[in-house]
């Protein structure tokens, strides 16, 4: 990103903080900035279109700061737990960007804010079922939908408190504590014995089916993830064979001409890699491979 288009978020974030999008003008950004009004459109062709750029950055920014966690040595419960204060915090410093939103509606809905929407849930069911797989390893394996959705759940209802203020509460103290209660929740599942509430795609399907796409809109995202999923695992020790399967999905997804068999050998080396199973099953419905865009009718969590 060059110095003067993240000059503009910036601008633009500490403005529409204050005064609202709405009463924000394009020209008031610009005096701000030190540029012409003319100059601001070489980088964003429209306010709306720098509404959601402030969002991209603002939503890469939590994600550079998280990833760069993962390089800290630590184990994988304290890293988790250092992942999720981190996300407190950047809530807490932006809270009022976020609150104007809320107040405003000043959200634009159109097919570039619903795909970004997508990836971020997408996204989201990625890192916490990476954890969770991770913290808890193959006992957990039948539950892992179910304990997902329960602590996205309870991390909804906590950033609301941040939000609004309508608790003090220390990000550090509250990371902690949410880890301690998703291992309450994860040996209760394990001694109860219950059948599992989700199947194995229905996690992915709920969180994305308030955004349909068009295939023309999905495979970009798609791509993007793909490269995003590459980069985290690159640095992970016997993920050689992960990395090969990637890489032949993303070349394949990239190509005029994709070869569906070979699509559909990669999407079945992903199955033993549960954190992968959201990701597995949009490109298997995109491609319309039916083994992977739609819930096994034997499986043992099956609701049918």
């Amino acid at each position: 990103m060059k110095e003067k288009e993240k000059l503009i978020i910036e601008t633009a974030m500490k403005l529409f903080a204050c005064k609202g999008v709405i009463s924000t003008s394009v020209q008031e950004i610009a005096t701000e900035c030190g540029i012409s009004k003319g100059a601001f459109y070489l980088y964003f062709e429209s306010k709306e279109a720098l509404l959601l750029a402030t969002f991209h950055y603002y939503y890469d920014r939590i994600q550079s700061r998280v990833l760069e966690i993962e390089n800290e040595g630590l184990n994988e419960r304290d890293t988790f737990i250092k992942q999720m204060q981190c996300q407190f915090e950047e809530l807490a410093q932006h809270k009022e960007f976020i609150i104007m939103h809320a107040r405003e509606h000043a959200i634009p809905f159109n097919e570039e804010m619903a795909a970004f929407i997508q990836q971020m849930r997408s996204e989201g069911i990625t890192f916490y079922t990476s954890h969770v797989v991770k913290m808890y390893g193959e006992r957990i394996t039948a539950y892992v939908n179910d304990i997902v959705l329960l602590l996205q759940g309870m991390l909804n209802a906590v950033m609301e408190l941040i939000i609004f203020d309508k608790a003090q509460l220390e990000p550090d103290r509250v990371a902690t504590y949410m880890v301690n209660r998703l291992d309450d929740l994860v040996e209760g599942l394990i001694q109860s014995q219950e059948r599992p509430l989700l199947t194995h795609h229905a996690l992915s399907n709920m969180m994305c089916s308030a955004f349909p796409q068009s295939p023309k809109d999905m495979r970009p995202i798609l791509i993007q993830q793909l490269k995003r999923t590459l980069a985290k695992v690159m640095d992970q020790p016997d993920s050689s064979h992960l990395q090969v399967t990637l890489r032949i999905l993303l070349d394949e997804m990239e190509a005029d001409e994709p070869r569906l068999p070979l699509i559909e050998g990669m999407l079945h080396n992903l199955t033993a890699t549960p954190e992968l199973h959201s990701l597995q099953a949009k490109i298997g419905a995109y491609y319309e491979i039916k083994a992977f865009s739609a819930p096994a009718s034997t499986s043992a969590g099956d609701l049918n």
